[in-house]
């Protein structure tokens, strides 16, 4: 077996000449999925899977045979159908090749002068008002010291007093002091950046269900819930949803990475909540670039490491 990795619901097996990356969709709160409690697992080795909220035992020999009992395709397939995340991984010249990222600028080509036309990541992040451009091929050694140096010159020494200075020791809030989040995510594309808040001084109310304990006890999960405050909240329950919408009434910002139709269902979408909140800020981080996104593809961070050639 080529690959058998142990993130969070995420396996993957090396099916006839292709590696295939199987990734259980998270989806809501309870919702169906298959995960590992560790971080890989030796041939013969045991690892404990979750499907749901019931823990089982499976052996990497035992993935192994199950994927090998039909070609990638049709595990690709499968995935679609059933609405969950699997990709082939592609090497990453496969990766620079690929249509799609070409066509939303998360590759770009460029005409280098000693090389000619090259590929490269291009934008992967996408700012409304001051958005990235590739100015051209990468400046030659040299190139560029003339103008760095004079730029270095016209700037000088700065006399003012630092920001610390200007506090004599008292703490500097953050930039979004006073700013509340409320984070429904699970795993990482989308409290990661919820974390991220945190560490500016929002205060981040991270809503978990009851029965997500195993994902607190990962490792892992110190990047994606580090300066949070936790609740557990089953908002498959009226009162749960209820309690959601008490806290969403008193936020600035409520921030998710479920499936399409998930939060609807549960009645946590944005046209619910802003109904108890009309200045909410609603954001959904979607797993794929736009057209992907478009297609309404499932996708987590680790069928975007397989499609990008991790």
């Amino acid at each position: 077996m080529r690959a058998l990795h142990g993130g969070l619901r995420h396996w993957g097996a090396d099916v006839g000449r292709t590696t295939v990356s199987m990734v259980a969709a998270a989806g809501a709160a309870g919702a169906a999925g298959a995960g590992s409690s560790g971080s890989g697992a030796a041939a013969g080795e045991t690892r404990r899977l979750f499907v749901g909220k019931l823990p089982f035992l499976v052996s990497a020999t035992q993935l192994r045979e199950a994927f090998l009992k039909f070609p990638s395709e049709e595990w690709v397939r499968w995935g679609l159908r059933t609405k969950v995340p699997i990709y082939l991984v592609q090497t990453p010249e496969e990766a620079l090749a690929d249509p799609l990222l070409l066509e939303d600028g998360c590759v770009v080509e460029v005409d280098d002068p000693e090389v000619g036309p090259i590929r490269h990541v291009g934008i992967v992040k996408d700012f409304g008002t001051t958005p990235g451009r590739v100015n051209g091929a990468a400046p030659r050694p040299g190139e560029q010291t003339a103008e760095v140096i004079a730029e270095a010159d016209a700037v000088g020494e700065s006399t003012a007093p630092s920001p610390q200075e200007a506090a004599l020791g008292e703490p500097i809030a953050g930039p979004l002091a006073g700013v509340t989040v409320i984070d429904i995510g699970l795993a990482l594309a989308g409290p990661f950046g919820a974390a991220q808040l945190a560490k500016m001084g929002a205060n981040v109310i991270k809503v978990s269900a009851p029965w997500d304990g195993w994902w607190f006890r990962a490792g892992i999960a110190e990047l994606g819930e580090a300066g949070k405050r936790c609740i557990a909240i089953n908002l498959q329950e009226e009162r749960g949803l209820d309690l959601l919408k008490r806290l969403a009434a008193r936020a600035d910002v409520v921030m998710h990475n479920m499936r399409d139709g998930v939060v609807e269902r549960l009645g946590a979408d944005y046209e619910s909540l802003r109904e108890v909140n009309p200045s909410l800020v609603y954001l959904h981080s979607r797993g794929f670039d736009r057209t992907r996104a478009a297609m309404r593809l499932m996708g987590t961070d680790q069928s975007a490491s397989a499609l990008s050639g991790q």
